[in-house]
């Protein structure tokens, strides 16, 4: 019996479009023999893979932004460390000027006391003739008209603006003086702050001592805290005063009984000496102390 040909090559061309069409299946068997197909395997891969190359994409962006911010807040952090120390050297030159321009002003007050100590009269010319009648007459020179010379004579010397001598010392300052006045205590507070500023932060021992002083006031009449003695006003730096030994900075409070009749200070010149008594730097604050303004 004779079969088409058409009939015999059916079989191989379905089989050749199974093998077209052919898909991944994923067959799951459950206890009692079902079989259950799972088809879209490709599509899982796929979204699988693609969800794992977003997260390893977002994770070197933020490794990126995150380098990104660190550098910039090292930066940052060495920028104001810069800005600190800068900040440090021109305090600190601030204060070196203000002792050199303190220590020309004492040595041109003390120059001008030299030169007002000597007499201050002009002798009227006498005439030929006259020498044995009358010695001749002093006249009194008023302030402001010129000698016989032609010049003034110099201003009398003020004992209230005797200033503090100052050295310039690098790596030590004085900074932040406050005194206050308790009049339940009859106290007088002083706080002040020693800044060390020498290179490699080497420790530095020595003693303060503060000096109040008034504009109306005589050298005389100021106050040393603590006690000690004042030569024209001045620590001589032997006495001890309140000892300190610092490495880097420190606040010192220190307090001692007000003087009875407690006078008016509008300043307070802070000395700082070494422990053999040689003097490191001094700087002058303004204050207000007086009976009325008390805290």
């Amino acid at each position: 019996m004779n079969t088409p040909d058409n009939h015999i090559n059916t079989p191989s061309a379905q089989g050749a479009r199974h093998e077209d069409g052919r898909r991944w299946t994923v067959l799951f068997i459950g206890d009692h023999g079902k079989v259950i197909a799972f088809k879209r395997v490709k599509i899982v891969l796929a979204l699988a893979g693609a969800t794992f190359l977003l997260s390893l994409a977002a994770v070197c962006v933020l490794a990126v932004v995150n380098y990104t911010l660190h550098r910039r807040n090292t930066e940052l952090q060495q920028g104001l460390e810069a800005s600190g120390q800068t900040i440090r050297d021109l305090r600190h030159d601030r204060d070196l000027l203000t002792a050199q321009v303190v220590l020309v002003e004492t040595k041109m007050r003390e120059t001008l006391a030299g030169v007002n100590r000597s007499p201050a009269a002009v002798l009227d010319p006498v005439p030929v003739g006259a020498t044995d009648k009358a010695p001749p007459q002093p006249v009194a020179v008023r302030p402001g008209e010129a000698t016989a010379s032609g010049k003034s004579p110099a201003p009398a010397s003020d004992p209230a603006a005797v200033r503090a001598p100052v050295g310039t010392r690098d790596g030590i300052a004085a900074e932040d003086l406050r005194i206050r006045y308790h009049r339940g205590s009859n106290t007088l507070e002083l706080q002040f702050k020693i800044v060390n500023t020498s290179p490699g932060r080497k420790p530095l021992n020595g003693h303060a001592v503060a000096v109040l002083k008034g504009s109306r006031l005589e050298p005389t009449e100021w106050t040393a805290m603590p006690a000690v003695g004042l030569t024209k006003g001045r620590p001589s730096g032997r006495q001890p005063g309140y000892r300190f030994s610092i490495s880097h900075s420190k606040t010192f409070i220190q307090t001692m009984p007000a003087p009875r009749d407690l006078p008016a200070y509008d300043a307070a010149i802070l000395y700082l000496f070494s422990s053999a008594g040689e003097l490191l730097t001094a700087r002058e604050f303004p204050v207000d102390i007086s009976p009325s303004a008390s805290e």
